[in-house]
């Protein structure tokens, strides 16, 4: 055993645990962003976010629509003993696989549960070195998605103690090993009509027609959603009605807000330099793209200040801006349609 780093990267778009590291994999592939940016445009919400606090995701933003890479699911009850996980991670990385895989972050070092509380997550591994260390990404300290280097003896612990706590909360199922690996032999080359369909499914709030949504459907059938400009008006009653109860809100929808917002910027960005919008048509965009990340970035600094303090909260103000940027995203919707039109 030496030394063996696969190829990884921040992804342009940081939301939820699985969507993430299967972007950052995803990452290495040669059409990676004429994928991405031909893609990722559609917002679902679970219609009783204000009852449930249901979650909130880019509808494209699960693993399972990204077609650059392909995973498989093994069951850890094939690696129950815990002396055992090192080897089993060294030769699946060998073999070009990424690891994911749940573990107990209180054995993890750098995040805020080390050493204070239980707490299990999903990590990537993507690389081992020197016979002491995994090169692991995750949600580490404060939730912010890194790259880190953790030692061998600190990931077997976490995964053992990890495993056990799910075999406890989830009938014995116990934990699973998930490999990702890129695959190089697809193309795919940026698909403006795409863009164009679901652009004008955004701004009807079209339930979209690609089949691989209805995955999502019959995954989740027992609830409704809304699509694209729609989902503004429910996450603004989900926030009056937090205003009312004075209570905590979920920061997950602005933060998946805002990753919208930042993906669009840079997919301008790429347009443009893919000669799709021309220099001046594009920095016209960008404009209103950066008007609309400054927005929902005060709306999201103001719900972390409402969540340090509710009876002393600027709710108003959030559900204003708010309201302002999706008018303000409707006309950039439609802007946009004419313009590659």
């Amino acid at each position: 055993m030496s030394s063996k780093i696969l190829p990884i990267d921040i992804p342009p778009a940081v939301t939820y645990p699985a969507s993430t590291a299967n972007f950052s994999v995803a990452m290495s592939h040669k059409s990676f962003d004429a994928w991405f940016y031909s893609n990722n445009i559609m917002l679902l919400l679970d219609k009783d976010v204000v009852g449930e606090q249901g979650r909130f995701a880019m509808l494209e933003f699960f693993p399972f629509n990204c077609p650059l890479v392909k995973e498989s699911e093994i069951p850890s009850f094939f690696y129950s003993d815990p002396e055992k996980i090192i080897e089993t991670l060294v030769t699946f990385i060998n073999n070009r696989y990424y690891v994911m895989l749940e573990v107990d972050s209180f054995y993890i070092e750098g995040t805020s549960c080390y050493k204070n509380y239980h707490s299990w997550q999903p990590v990537l591994v993507y690389g081992y070195e020197s016979d002491q260390f995994f090169n692991v990404a995750g949600f580490f300290h404060n939730a912010q998605y890194e790259l880190k280097k953790i030692h061998f003896n600190s990931v077997q612990k976490a995964f053992a103690a990890g495993q056990d706590t799910l075999e406890e909360k989830f009938c014995q199922c116990g934990n699973t090993i998930k490999l990702l690996a890129c695959r190089n032999e697809f193309s795919y080359y940026f698909d403006l009509d795409k863009v164009k369909e679901q652009l004008t499914d955004y701004v009807e709030s079209n339930t979209p027609k690609e089949y691989l949504f209805q995955e999502i459907l019959d995954i989740r059938a027992a609830r409704e959603f809304v699509f694209g400009a729609a989902i503004y008006d429910v996450v603004i009653q989900y926030f009056e009605v937090m205003s009312t109860k004075k209570a905590e809100c979920d920061l997950r929808l602005l933060h998946t807000l805002l990753q919208h917002k930042i993906v669009w910027e840079k997919r301008i960005d790429y347009m443009k330099k893919s000669n799709i919008l021309s220099a001046g048509v594009a920095e016209k965009f960008q404009e209103t793209t950066h008007e609309l990340t400054n927005k929902i970035t005060l709306a999201h600094n103001k719900i972390v200040r409402h969540n340090l303090n509710p009876r002393n909260s600027s709710i108003d103000m959030v559900c204003s801006l708010l309201a302002e940027v999706k008018v303000k995203e409707l006309q950039f919707g439609a802007d946009l349609l004419a313009a590659i039109s």
